[in-house]
């Protein structure tokens, strides 16, 4: 039953966050490759997994590099992930494989997220943010005392 609680918690942030649920994976549905018309960055396909040790999350942003990617917390458990584009804004083949798109996702976090001990890394267009999930305190029983 804790479990089920964890995972409707997880459920709700991410219902909250503007994504949707389906058979146990959370995507986003499908973004543009290009930068949108108002300048602002695009927003990646994204992953979502949870096992009983963390949260993991993928992002498929190409042209993702340790050297252009930040990932960050924000406002306490506010995943933050953000990619600036590094391709030449002329390359026709950049703008088709999504080279020259910005990318920028937030996504809230449950409160049994460890955000002190999260870690992430890039491969191949993908990034990858794993979320450790806080030790739950054992329950502690209390004597009581007639007085």
């Amino acid at each position: 039953m804790q479990l089920s609680t964890a995972l409707d918690r997880l459920k709700e942030a991410f219902k909250r966050a503007g994504s949707q649920l389906g058979g146990g994976i959370i995507k986003h549905g499908d973004m543009p490759l290009e930068r949108l018309d108002d300048g602002k960055a695009a927003s990646p396909l994204m992953d979502a997994f949870e096992n009983d040790a963390e949260y993991l999350f993928r992002f498929d942003v190409p042209g993702a590099t340790e050297k252009n990617a930040e990932v960050h917390f924000t406002e306490g458990r506010t995943l933050s992930v953000y990619v600036k584009s590094v391709a030449d804004k002329k390359d026709l083949k950049a703008t088709e494989t999504g080279f020259n798109t910005d990318w920028s996702r937030t996504v809230r976090l449950p409160d049994s997220a460890d955000t002190d001990r999260a870690t992430s890394s890039v491969r191949n267009g993908v990034l990858t943010v794993r979320v450790p999930k806080a030790a739950t305190p054992a329950p502690k029983r209390i004597t009581v005392k007639t007085e």
